[in-house]
């Protein structure tokens, strides 16, 4: 029960910058409503699939870490080769993503650690 409070936890700082950056863009061209419909909607199928998995895991307790190492894999995957390249090419601060980056991995650590199962 620990674990699964230190995920939920883990994930919940994960969702927020997620769901600026998928909000975000609509807010500079001042599409209010849009935005919030586009959020509610990413926060429901995300939700959905949490759910969906929680309930897959529930009956198969043995692939869970299994799971979640290939789910980690993939955000790390998207993060690291897909969007790093993007805003260092734009020529901007390359300090604020790279420190970003390390408090992240530096948070879920000490999280795991602080919170681990003695």
């Amino acid at each position: 029960m620990e674990l699964g409070f230190v995920t939920a936890l883990a994930i919940a700082i994960q969702d927020v910058p997620e769901g600026a950056a998928v909000v975000m863009p609509l807010l500079r061209y001042r599409l209010v409503r849009t935005a919030v419909a586009v959020g509610l909607l990413s926060a429901l199928v995300e939700g959905g699939a949490a759910v969906a998995s929680g309930v897959a895991a529930a009956g198969l307790p043995s692939v869970l870490g299994l799971a979640m190492g290939v789910a980690g894999g993939a955000m790390l995957y998207v993060t690291v080769a897909e969007l790093y390249p993007d805003i260092y090419a734009e020529g901007r601060r390359k300090a604020y993503p790279t420190f970003g980056f390390i408090t992240g991995v530096l948070l879920m650590l000490y999280l795991d650690t602080a919170f681990s199962p003695s």
